[in-house]
């Protein structure tokens, strides 16, 4: 409204710019799944995920762990990609009522992953190994003996009502907003561009072709770099984009 972040000189997307019924991977087929949730799962949702993440290191070597998370939810994954060695099995997101994390296995299969074909929505066990980090981005980067307590749930996605801050990293976000600024090189064949939305102003990246005024839809997790939170555009399923003509 006027005066508001939507509104002039606020930090508003574009007229028509909404989320409308864009969902991301939830309801998607494989690895795709699940049901949507505007509210946050209660505090008594706790898989153990909370002291892991506590525990994994910022800076330095990555440490070795002998840690169970229990009955955990899949909010996110890679896409299932190459065919023959699927990222969606060595990369993906995981939520509880009191935290958000990610898995990130090495892509060359030198350690266990899961023998079953890993959805959104699915309830997991696991034992977590080693925690280690990425640019002080805390990951789980190794563990076994992974188990579907549930085939199908319902996964948090949280509609911000105030700006995405590192606090959010790795939880499920829906944000729609315009490309208002930025472009520059950041990495790969990236670029970083500055996504204004209801509630403020952040980074996008991604090595898809946008341009200024365009419209922006994201449903997946929140990203970093350094301190700076961003949107980084690791499965084309998350985001759907409005060119301007």
């Amino acid at each position: 409204g006027a005066g508001g972040f939507g509104g002039a000189g606020g930090f508003g997307g574009a007229v028509g710019c909404d989320l409308g019924d864009f969902d991301g991977q939830i309801d998607d087929p494989l690895p795709g799944g699940g049901a949507w949730r505007d509210a946050p799962w209660p505090l008594a949702f706790d898989s153990g995920l909370s002291d892991v993440m506590a525990l994994a290191p910022r800076e330095g070597a990555a440490i070795p762990v002998d840690l169970w998370v229990v009955g955990v939810a899949v909010t996110a994954t890679a896409p299932p990609l190459p065919v023959e060695n699927p990222r969606s099995q060595t990369r993906f997101w995981l939520g509880d009522g009191r935290a958000s994390g990610e898995l990130v296995l090495p892509f060359n299969g030198a350690l266990a992953v899961p023998g079953f074909n890993v959805q959104v929505g699915q309830r997991l066990t696991f034992h977590v190994t080693e925690l280690g980090h990425y640019n002080g981005k805390p990951q789980i980067s190794a563990a076994d003996m992974y188990a579907v307590e549930a085939p199908f749930g319902d996964v948090a996605v949280w509609t911000p009502n105030r700006p995405i801050a590192l606090q959010d990293l790795h939880r499920n976000v829906a944000v729609a907003g315009t490309i208002q600024g930025g472009g520059e090189g950041c990495g790969a064949a990236n670029l970083c561009w500055d996504l204004a939305y209801d509630q403020g102003v952040i980074t996008f990246r991604t090595d898809r072709p946008v341009g200024l005024g365009d419209c922006v839809r994201w449903v997946g997790p929140v990203g970093a770099f350094g301190a700076e939170p961003q949107l980084d555009l690791f499965n084309e399923a998350w985001v759907e984009i409005d060119r301007v003509p």
